[in-house]
């Protein structure tokens, strides 16, 4: 684990002190997350499902826990969740979506994601979507990072990630094999693939960092 960077997912306050207590525990040894993933989902349905809140609720939380983790010297990578579609409600206003990444970025989140949990996009939703947010972030004071963390329930979750990449995203999530999915979320299937989404840049010509 040397030198490499690690995050933990926290869903609320009593996470983030269980990664405080074991960063305090660790004394600074390599293998404990510096930084905490943070997850609003963007519909109703979805976010009691998943946090047993509305999303109003749940991201006035979400936002204390940022507060605190910033104050701790913690990276934050705030997510949206069901930014494209719901298995509940179907299509997600963008304008939800939009409101919940100006309050990350506001709030000082150094990532922005934007997840297609249910896998349902295209990759003209994709641009669209983002170019929203972008619009959207201009007037925010050092701005985080976008970040797109696509799911491939549909096959397209390649063909998004390069769509964003076209208008200037350069941040992707991806698992090994394409493990992964949501349990509150039916009909989610795994995350795009580490090995997909490299092939797809290098189809692209775009350059990585990533040794084979």
């Amino acid at each position: 684990s040397r030198g490499m960077p690690f995050a933990a997912l926290v869903p609320n306050m009593r996470g983030l002190d269980n990664l405080l207590t074991a960063r305090e525990s660790s004394s600074g040894n390599d293998g404990c997350p510096d930084t905490c993933v943070l997850i609003t989902s963007c519909t109703d349905s979805h976010s009691k499902a998943n946090v047993g809140r509305p999303i109003k609720e749940a991201l006035e939380a979400t936002m204390k826990v940022l507060e605190v983790a910033r104050k701790e010297g913690l990276g934050v990578r705030a997510y949206c969740s069901m930014a494209f579609g719901c298995p509940f409600e179907g299509e997600v206003d963008p304008a939800v979506v939009v409101d919940i990444s100006r309050a990350y970025a506001e709030g000082g989140a150094h990532v922005l994601g934007i997840a297609d949990t249910l896998g349902c996009a295209t990759p003209a939703q994709t641009r669209l979507l983002v170019n929203d947010i972008m619009d959207a972030l201009k007037a925010v004071e050092n701005a985080p990072k976008i970040s797109l963390h696509m799911h491939d329930t549909n096959g397209r979750a390649r063909d998004n990630c390069i769509e964003g990449m076209k208008i200037g995203v350069r941040e992707f999530d991806a698992a090994v094999g394409g493990c992964g999915g949501c349990n509150f979320a039916p009909g989610a299937k795994g995350n795009l693939s580490t090995q997909g989404l490299l092939y797809a840049i290098d189809q692209a010509g775009c350059e990585h960092s990533v040794l084979e």
